[in-house]
């Protein structure tokens, strides 16, 4: 089964320039090694600028 999901391919992330298998199967022996399935996430890249403190000024006004 292993082999079969190696023949199925990768998939090339573009914007993090890196490849990661179509289909990955893991056992639960290595999931509780601590082993995990390599997939895309958000936290690798910082897309979102952190946000800045605004000074609340008169053009704001209470919320009740």
């Amino acid at each position: 089964m292993m082999a079969e999901c190696k023949k199925i391919g990768k998939y090339k992330n573009r914007l993090m320039d890196k490849e990661y298998q179509k289909i990955e199967i893991i056992t639960v022996e290595e999931i509780l090694k601590g082993n995990r399935i390599s997939i895309p996430t958000s936290q690798q890249i910082a897309v979102v600028k952190s946000a800045q403190l605004k000074e609340i000024g008169k053009e704001q006004g209470k919320l009740f």
